[in-house]
């Protein structure tokens, strides 16, 4: 079991705003990447795939950002952040 039913068991999403389903790109590169609006968004991710996400910031903006990963037993899971300035 991937994604939103096997992560909602670990988490006590009463606490949070409305999360939104969002689909990542799949793939090698950055450049292609759904730009993220202001929110909470959950996406599922199979062995082997990448995900990319990208947010917009002006100069006076700051982002704060969190990640959590539910795998299977015995799986790795990594997070990047490649910042462009």
């Amino acid at each position: 079991m991937y994604g939103a039913d096997r992560a909602s068991g670990c988490s006590d999403t009463r606490l949070v705003r409305p999360v939104q389903p969002l689909e990542g790109r799949d793939g090698a590169s950055a450049s292609e990447a759904p730009a993220l609006a202001p929110g909470q968004y959950t996406d599922t991710i199979g062995p082997g795939e990448t995900r990319w996400y990208a947010l917009r910031l002006d100069a006076k903006s700051a982002a704060d950002l969190a990640v959590t990963t539910v795998p299977q037993p015995g799986v790795k899971a990594a997070f990047a952040a490649p910042w462009r300035r």
